[in-house]
C-alpha cells in the first residue's frame, strides 16, 4: 500500500475516534434545556464518525477491494459526510 493511503487511513480512524468521543460527550450533557439541539449534534458527530470509518476502509483497503466495492464505500462515506453536515445546518 502506498504510504499516503496508510497515513490517510490512520487519520480517518483518528477522526472517527474523535467524533465518537465528541458524540459521547454531548450525550452526557443532554438536559431539559438542550434536548433537541444536543441530539442533533450527537447525530452529526456519529454520522461524521461513520463517514470517517468508511473513509478509513476506502483508504486502507484501496488495493484489496474491487473498483465497484471501492465506489460503494466511497459513496457511503460521502452520503454520511453530507448527513453530518446537514445535522449541523
Amino acid at each position: 500500500m502506498p504510504q499516503s493511503d496508510s497515513v490517510n487511513a490512520l487519520t480517518d480512524v483518528a477522526a472517527a475516534i474523535a467524533s465518537f468521543v465528541f458524540a459521547a460527550s454531548m450525550y452526557r450533557r443532554i438536559g431539559p434545556g438542550n434536548r433537541v439541539s444536543a441530539w442533533v449534534w450527537c447525530a452529526s458527530f456519529l454520522a461524521a464518525a461513520a463517514a470517517a470509518m468508511a473513509g478509513a476502509i476506502f483508504h486502507g483497503f484501496r488495493t484489496d477491494l474491487s473498483p465497484s466495492a471501492l465506489e460503494v464505500v466511497w459513496n457511503i462515506a460521502m452520503i454520511l459526510a453530507g448527513s453530518a453536515a446537514s445535522f449541523v445546518v
